[in-house]
């Protein structure tokens, strides 16, 4: 009965976790590079 909930929370989760770790991981320092890059050309 519960399984119904709990099935779709937990890829909703997972999904979460691994967004946020992408997100961390790999496009926060590319968007650092970009604005240092940017700040040292003004």
């Amino acid at each position: 009965m519960g399984a119904e909930v709990q099935r779709p929370l937990a890829t909703v989760v997972i999904g979460g976790l691994m967004t946020s770790t992408l997100l961390t991981l790999l496009v926060l320092p590319a968007v650092y590079e970009w604005f240092e890059e940017r700040r040292s050309r003004l």
